[in-house]
């Protein structure tokens, strides 16, 4: 697993729906539950969902897609997230 840095391409059609008064969250950060892709009828593009999981909502948009740079060398781990100290860059 690594941290890594993803840029996304030539967006349009954005869309931030975060509700913090609902669930009483004050100003607390978000968490990404993951990354969904569905295909456009036109070529070349996607809409892009990147549901969040606390206080619920989502993030979408249209891109043809994202460049990837990852920002320290992969490291195994027994888990599904980094420690703040794993993040930091390294090497990559």
């Amino acid at each position: 697993m690594a941290p890594a840095n993803l840029t996304f391409h030539r967006v349009f059609g954005l869309r931030i729906d975060v509700d913090y008064a609902a669930a009483g969250a004050g100003m607390t950060p978000f968490s990404l539950d993951g990354i969904e892709r569905q295909n456009l009828d036109y070529p070349g593009s996607f809409r892009w969902r990147l549901p969040i999981n606390w206080p619920g909502g989502a993030i979408t948009f249209d891109s043809p897609g994202f460049t990837q740079v990852l920002r320290r060398s992969p490291i195994l781990v027994g888990r599904q997230q980094l420690t703040p100290e794993e993040r930091k860059a390294g090497s990559a």
